[in-house]
This record gives structure tokens, sequence and C-alpha cells, in this order.
């Protein structure tokens, strides 16, 4: 009989072990602020409308329409950087103390993409942060102006 009881106990402890990495494995990822794949929105938290406004601006931004009733603005397209193509665009809303931003990026194929279609036209694509390289850059850039905002700081797909 005391060797049931042992048993007994053990396997309690065993089950409670069990139960608390179950747990653990189930919402510790809830609790980590990650990028993930695809994400196109920040939340930046702690920010007001005007501070958004000048830290656009001191980073090289032009505004291009600006909502100071409903708080949202939307950027002119700027270069990514001085030697590549692509081109980026931010759009930002602030509702209590609470930026959420996004993008859109565009690129006419530079002087290849020019010879080849004969026109100047652009091809636009939200900012999402993905794998290939312009598309990660892009983000990355958005990621760096949210940065600016605030350091409280989350990821979601819109």
């Amino acid at each position: 009989m005391p060797s049931e009881t042992n048993n007994n106990k053990r396997d309690r402890r065993i089950f409670k072990k069990m139960v608390t990495i179950f747990f653990l494995i189930l919402f510790l990822p809830l609790l980590c602020i990650s990028q993930n794949r695809n994400d196109n929105l920040i939340v930046s938290k702690g920010i007001g409308f005007n501070q958004i406004v000048e830290i656009l601006l001191d980073n090289g931004y032009n505004i291009d329409k600006i909502d100071s009733n409903y708080k949202t603005l939307k950027t002119e397209y700027k270069k990514l950087c001085s030697d590549c193509i692509p081109e980026i665009m931010l759009e930002v809303r602030v509702k209590d103390s609470i930026a959420f931003m996004k993008g859109k990026w565009r690129s006419n194929g530079g002087l290849i993409g020019n010879v080849l279609s004969g026109n100047n036209d652009y091809m636009y694509f939200d900012i999402m942060n993905e794998k290939q390289k312009v598309p990660k850059q892009c983000f990355s850039e958005m990621d760096k102006i949210a940065k600016l905002f605030s350091n409280d700081i989350t990821y979601s797909k819109q």
C-alpha cells in the first residue's frame, strides 16, 4: 500500500508539471510581442498626434494629407534610400494616444522596367513584414519610424 500512495503522489506531481508546461506552451506566445510574417499594422502607445507629425517631418517625410480633427495623416511617397528605386508612403491615425500606422510602397522597376514596359507606371504594394528583400526593407523603415513614436509597440495584420 505505501508504494501505491507514493506512486499516486509521483503521478500527481508529473501531471501538474505536464499541465504547467502545456499552459506555458499555449499562452507564452501571446505574451511575447513579435513581428509575424505579413504583419502590416504597427500600433504605438503613448504618443500624441502633433508629436507624430514632428517626428515624420524631422525624418524627411512630407505630409500629403492631414486631418487634425480625426487625427489622421498620409505622407507623400519618399525614396526608401538614396540609391534604390522603391518609395514608401505612411498612413497614421491617432486615437486616445495610440498611433496606428500602415503604409504602401511603390516601384516602377527602374530604368530596365521603364525600357521594357515603355512607360513610367508604378506598381503599388502594401507594406508587410515579408521575407523578400524590398518588402522587408520597407517594413523595417516603417518599424524604425514607429520605434521613434514609442517603445510600447505591437504588430498585427489588418
